[in-house]
């Protein structure tokens, strides 16, 4: 396992699989069908010295068991491996209306179509480990990216480890978007400025930064879809859900809120007023749209491409 300390000085455990720990251990504690874990386990035909692995986040299912542990929970983490309508026992309390379960249903052939592609397609049982400033290749990122109208999948993200998040992911076009010069650039410009030169262990840069800021993004959006499902089970009236392209538009304004700082920013821009805001559109237009060489990708582009 591995360990960091936390501002009690105290052990913090970082699990192997943080999301999906957090998620199943919140799920089961918030429900009341099952009195213990290897209840549940028994219940959807799971070994219980498999699944205490799964609670514990030391593992990640793999399909056919991920397929039965989501249609128990529907946690966010595994809606991947739902190819079909959830089986969840929790799916009568639809906000929209009721349906009874006794009420055959007929599949239209376009529908059965879909669920015969969905069933073929070949999904990775371990995630994909990469590093940030390493020289990745932008054709093996696209090379599973569907059409432009459409969306990278979750099996499709990239995993990184921070000192302060632990493991966070990426879809596939927002490492493109890290691995650009211009976003690398953010490596070499210091969080808290001058500050490291009083407090000697503040000297993380903002590259690092604003991952964690996605990294926090992904938690608040989860959060929101949890407490939706919630409401939905107690029957009480919900908001739309966040929709995929809402989802990823708030990430990629999280990856890219720092976009324009430069060194010692605040100092210049704030205090001092020496030039002009880092967010302001004459700066945000400088640095996504800058065509000299050194801050265009291997392929020749900027970053807003």
């Amino acid at each position: 396992m591995i360990v960091q300390y936390t501002s009690m000085n105290r052990m913090k455990k970082l699990r192997k699989y943080q999301q999906f720990y957090d998620e199943l251990n919140s799920w089961f504690k918030n429900q009341n069908l099952w009195k213990t874990k290897k209840d549940f386990a028994k219940s959807i035909d799971i070994p219980y010295s498999q699944m205490k692995h799964y609670f514990r986040g030391g593992a990640f299912p793999k399909k056919k068991v991920a397929k039965k542990i989501y249609a128990a929970t529907n946690i966010s983490c595994l809606d991947v491996f739902a190819d079909k309508p959830s089986m969840s026992i929790f799916n009568k309390f639809d906000d929209k209306k009721q349906i009874s379960e006794d009420t055959p249903t007929q599949k239209s052939p376009q529908s059965l179509n879909k669920e015969k592609s969905m069933q073929e397609k070949i999904i990775p049982e371990k995630p994909i480990k990469l590093a940030v400033s390493g020289d990745v290749s932008q054709s093996k990122l696209k090379k599973d990216i569907k059409k432009s109208n459409e969306f990278s999948r979750i099996e499709e993200r990239q995993e990184f480890f921070m000192p302060i998040s632990g493991f966070i992911w990426l879809y596939p076009e927002e490492v493109e978007v890290v691995n650009h010069p211009i976003f690398q650039r953010l490596g070499y410009v210091y969080q808290l400025g001058q500050t490291c030169l009083v407090y000697r262990g503040a000297t993380h840069k903002r590259l690092e930064h604003v991952l964690g800021t996605v990294h926090m993004v992904h938690r608040m959006i989860s959060a929101v879809a949890y407490t939706r499902k919630k409401s939905i089970r107690k029957k009480e009236k919900t908001a739309a859900p966040i929709e995929t392209k809402e989802d990823r538009f708030i990430r990629l304004g999280a990856l890219l809120h720092d976009i324009g700082h430069l060194a010692a920013g605040h100092t210049i821009e704030d205090e001092l007023c020496l030039i002009g805001k880092h967010d302001h559109d004459e700066r945000l237009d400088l640095v996504l749209n800058n065509t000299e060489s050194r801050w265009l990708d291997s392929q020749g582009r900027t970053l807003e491409g």
